[in-house]
């Protein structure tokens, strides 16, 4: 997936006049919608007079993004890259009926391709299939044909350097109750359960056994497999 450059400058926050102030809220309510217009409504934020829209209230357009819609950060790219694309897309498509309806079909020319290829992918695409035929599985299909006429020195270009995995700590939780005392609640949890005998005196040993310092680790495994 080609990665797109997200703009995380500090600037002075601004007031937007009132044309600005309405386009921007005709955009957003875009982008709360479910459909592909989302995406390009996302990228046409991003890009507006250089970012004027959400400079007016944040530092970068990853904090606007995060606070204004929840979106995740690492979700970020992929949608503005199907947004991009998309925008791209409405002018070079002469028919309507012949742009993409969802990201699933974008997916494998963002994936897949080098960016400077995928509006001719699409084309081809368009070209070859019907508008009902162009499923996303069906799109990847003749995207692997295109790749095979891509040079491999072309796509190893193209493929973005993956992000470094950031190693997490992760704490137990200190716990709140003994292990008698979940047991317990165990107990009476279930005192209403038709194998209620089974289960208690099942509980009734593993209490017994965890008392019994004379019994080791090993002997109890063993003994609950039996």
């Amino acid at each position: 997936m080609n990665t797109n450059t997200l703009t995380n400058t500090s600037t002075t926050l601004s007031t937007l006049d009132a044309e600005d102030a309405e386009l921007l809220k005709q955009l957003e309510a875009r982008v709360a919608t479910s459909s592909l217009d989302c995406f390009t409504a996302l990228a046409e934020i991003e890009k507006y007079k250089g970012g004027l829209l959400w400079k007016a209230t944040h530092g970068s357009f990853e904090d606007y993004v995060r606070e204004r819609f929840l979106y995740k950060p690492q979700h970020l790219g992929r949608l503005l890259g199907a947004g991009n694309l998309t925008l791209q897309l409405k002018s070079a498509i002469e028919k309507p009926e012949d742009l993409p309806v969802n990201e699933a079909q974008l997916r494998p020319l963002l994936n897949k391709l080098p960016e400077d290829r995928q509006v001719e992918a699409w084309k081809k695409v368009v070209a070859e299939l019907k508008p009902d035929e162009r499923t996303g599985a069906k799109v990847m299909a003749k995207v692997q044909e295109i790749r095979k006429a891509i040079p491999k020195e072309e796509l190893a270009a193209s493929k973005p350097a993956r992000a470094p995995k950031v190693s997490r700590v992760i704490k137990a939780p200190t716990p709140l109750e003994t292990p008698e005392e979940l047991i317990q609640k165990l107990l009476t949890a279930t005192a209403s359960h038709r194998q209620v005998f089974n289960i208690h005196s099942l509980l009734q040993e593993i209490i017994r056994l965890m008392s019994d310092d004379s019994i080791p680790v090993t002997q109890v495994s063993s003994m609950d497999k039996d």
